[in-house]
């Protein structure tokens, strides 16, 4: 619920039926049972029973035996969810007050479970070099390595040289001419592994 919104607008059954679906997802292969259902999100076994019902005419759910799982349906309505709409329509504003102010184009960008960024958010600068317009979403949608932008060198930054060398590929491979690319090697004086040491076209 948003902030100052009254909530006599939130629909109790709503809720319900919400915290009994996360409650299943929180079991994608075993599922549960009416009563453990009920019990683990708080409500009355009988209106549990009425909400797994409703969800499994609807396609939402499943049930084998005496146990409910997500359904298929519920799988096909993910598929067409954006998991960043919200994210990327709360920070617009401040991606472009930011790029008001230095006249430089700027972007949001998230790691995904392949140790990238996709970029899903863009406000354009007005300085002479850049590249986009204002109106311009070229960039939106795209998604980096880590070693090869500006975002992913600064969440690298922060990570400790055991973990950039078991996350990152051997070979780091350019995407444009200015990027970094190369071998992680060993640093013979200390010892360690450094990311700092790229060799370009090794």
């Amino acid at each position: 619920m948003k902030a100052g919104e009254p909530a006599e607008l939130v629909n109790k059954s709503v809720t319900k039926a919400v915290r009994l679906l996360r409650e299943l997802a929180s079991r994608p292969r075993t599922g549960a049972t009416v009563s453990t259902l009920a019990k683990a999100v708080g409500i009355s076994r009988p209106t549990a029973f009425r909400l797994l019902h409703s969800f499994e005419r609807t396609g939402l759910v499943d049930r084998i035996d005496n146990n409910y799982i997500l359904g298929s349906e519920m799988s096909r309505l993910g598929r067409h969810a954006d998991p960043y709409t919200g994210l990327a329509a709360r920070a617009q504003p401040l991606l472009q007050e930011l790029a008001d102010e230095f006249n430089e184009t700027v972007t949001l960008s998230v790691p995904n479970a392949k140790d990238e960024l996709d970029l899903i958010a863009e406000a354009a600068g007005t300085h002479v070099v850049g590249t986009s317009s204002r109106t311009s979403d070229h960039m939106i949608g795209k998604r980096y390595p880590l070693h090869a932008s500006s975002s992913g060198k600064v969440l690298l930054a922060e990570w400790p040289i055991k973990k950039i060398v078991g996350r990152l590929p051997e070979k780091l491979d350019a995407t444009v001419s200015s990027t970094p690319s190369g071998r992680i090697r060993r640093s013979p004086r200390s010892g360690t592994d450094s990311c700092q040491e790229f060799r370009r076209g090794v």
